[in-house]
């Protein structure tokens, strides 16, 4: 699994107006494994991403500022984000990674599971 940080000052922050990084993930079996989780103390919430990817995209949106939400809620900077599982960004410029090449006659097969449940919460 992967922590993500605040690191707002960072050149990477400042030109990508956020979060948009790529993490290597470990997984020796090559199977479907548990690769981040997300928890909401408050409210209880918690998502398991599980994968088969190599890597997994961490993406917060910058352009939401005013738009309105549940009950007129403006959303301000960064106000949700994104785990996509994928291989590694431009895979296609370094040998040393994963092929992400994909021949006419042959078959690609990926799963990640998007798991929901709730822990016990004292954050109220």
């Amino acid at each position: 699994m992967f922590a993500v940080v605040d690191d707002a000052d960072s050149e990477g922050m400042r030109v990508a107006q956020g979060y948009d990084h790529n993490f290597v993930l470990r997984n020796p079996e090559k199977g479907v494994a548990l690769v981040a989780e997300a928890y909401d103390p408050v409210g209880g919430v918690a998502m398991d991403v599980l994968t088969d990817q190599p890597g997994v995209q961490f993406f917060t949106p910058f352009d939401l500022c005013g738009m309105s939400g549940k009950g007129g809620a403006l959303y301000g900077n960064r106000p949700g984000f994104c785990l996509e599982t994928q291989h590694y960004a431009n895979a296609m410029r370094h040998k040393h990674f994963p092929s992400i090449i994909l021949r006419a006659d042959e078959l690609y097969a990926s799963e990640t599971i998007y798991r929901f449940h709730t822990k016990r919460s004292y954050g109220f």
